[in-house]
């Protein structure tokens, strides 16, 4: 190869100064040295690139041929050299993830273990909320970013998995796999423990209810996954919950479910994050962890549901 990047570095610095001993200065080396390289690319080119005078010197045609290419060489080169460079260092930062309650407590120890194990210099805070709470708090950035509902987000996110929705009751009701189906006529037939009616999962239920002339039967409002699966476990009643919300309680015989069918009631979970500014690398860096995360979730049928990304693909 006829040009190397220093050959080309030096260059560059002759035609910048229009000098070769300013050019040497600035590189630290003899400028006898630096002529002898010119010299040297100028020969294995075939060309002069510089007219010398007395009073300076210019670039000749090929000279300014060789420029354009030159700084785009050089450029790129250290392009590659920072990115390879920023590779290696240690990812830090704090970032500040909401959650949605459903999903908060199964993803929590994942978190943790894997920011542990993968990036030591990332402070990471989880933060439980209603999903309408943490739409607010990405909107004020009091969050980097927050796993949601996508009904509540009013900006552009980035959908993560759809998630059926299950009719859960105590042990021995339905099987505890969540492999029974009951069709949604049949669930609304059953007292119902549900949240507020501000609540989006209420908004949902009720909404297909409308659409199909059904009656909800409310037994208890009860806001809180918490108490709401302690209701259900002690035989006060049904709720309708994600997989996700209740699988670990149905894994320890503590709850059983059936999937809602006839139509089958699904939401969508997103990944929102604040619109302006760019992400930085230990928020992207949980973001892949995320990704992570969640698609071995539903590799492993641990969580049921439709995955909305490609796994192994990059967040950024």
């Amino acid at each position: 190869m006829l040009l190397d990047s220093r050959r080309l570095l030096y260059f560059l610095r002759i035609a910048e100064f229009e000098s070769f001993s300013q050019a040497a200065k600035s590189l630290h080396i003899a400028q006898p040295a630096l002529s002898h390289h010119v010299r040297q690319l100028e020969e294995s080119l075939g060309v002069s690139l510089f007219n010398r005078r007395s009073r300076g010197i210019t670039l000749t045609e090929e000279g300014t041929a060789l420029l354009h290419h030159a700084r785009s060489i050089v450029s790129r080169i250290e392009d590659a050299e920072n990115e390879l460079r920023n590779r290696t260092l240690e990812v830090t930062g704090s970032i500040t993830l909401g959650l949605a309650s459903s999903i908060a407590a199964p993803l929590t120890p994942l978190l943790l273990n894997s920011v542990h194990s993968k990036h030591k210099g990332i402070t990471l805070h989880l933060v439980e909320g209603t999903s309408a709470a943490l739409a607010e708090w990405v909107i004020s950035e009091r969050l980097d970013m927050a796993l949601n509902l996508e009904d509540v987000v009013e900006h552009r996110c980035m959908p993560l998995f759809n998630e059926d929705l299950y009719l859960v009751g105590p042990a021995g009701a339905f099987a505890n796999d969540g492999a029974t189906q009951i069709s949604f006529k049949a669930a609304t037939l059953r007292p119902l423990m549900l949240p507020a009616r501000h609540h989006s999962m209420r908004m949902l239920i009720e909404r297909e209810a409308v659409k199909r002339t059904l009656t909800i039967k409310t037994a208890y409002e009860i806001d809180g996954h918490g108490p709401l699966k302690a209701a259900i476990a002690a035989g006060f009643g049904h709720s309708i919950l994600s997989w996700a919300a209740i699988q670990q309680e149905c894994a320890a015989g503590l709850l059983s479910a059936a999937r809602i069918v006839r139509p089958s009631l699904r939401r969508t979970m997103v990944l929102d994050m604040p619109t302006r500014g760019q992400p930085s690398r230990a928020s992207l860096a949980i973001r892949t962890i995320l990704h992570e995360i969640i698609a071995e979730l539903f590799r492993s049928k641990t969580w049921h549901g439709q995955l909305r990304f490609q796994p192994g693909t990059s967040s950024e």
